[in-house]
């Protein structure tokens, strides 16, 4: 093989190196679920909700000033869904009498999971936390 082939063939395998089939991933901001549920001894009571505290940073940047530190949601039956555009780092889930009054709380650090989209362009991520009884 004379040295022009020899060199050809090198540039060839060295252009084409790296040059694998692309992903194009959508211009997509998922969101972060966290999914509260009512550990085993809660009484069947309706009109409770649940309070969620970041205890990090938490930006969302669709509220105002560009932070949401608090969410709050209605218990259904005993779950509740908040979805946070960003929250990560701890967080302090509360159960809420239907006056207000503070039930019981859990301080955690959610653990969440990547539950659609794909591991090259990212998805919506869920973590579930459980509230025991007080």
């Amino acid at each position: 093989m004379s040295v022009a082939v020899r060199c050809a063939v090198v540039l060839a395998v060295l252009a084409s190196a790296g040059c694998g089939p692309v992903t194009a991933c959508p211009a997509i901001g998922y969101s972060r679920t966290l999914l509260v549920e009512l550990g085993a001894g809660w009484p069947d009571e309706p009109g409770r909700s649940v309070r969620v505290d970041c205890q990090g940073p938490c930006p969302d940047p669709l509220a105002t000033g560009g932070r949401d530190d608090v969410r709050t949601a209605e218990l259904t039956g005993t779950s509740a869904r908040i979805d946070w555009f960003e929250g990560t780092g701890d967080v302090v889930v509360t159960v809420l009498a239907p006056d207000g009054t503070e039930l019981a709380s859990v301080d955690t650090a959610p653990e969440y999971e990547r539950v659609g989209g794909t591991a090259e362009c990212g998805g919506p991520m869920e973590a579930t936390v459980t509230v025991p009884a007080p």
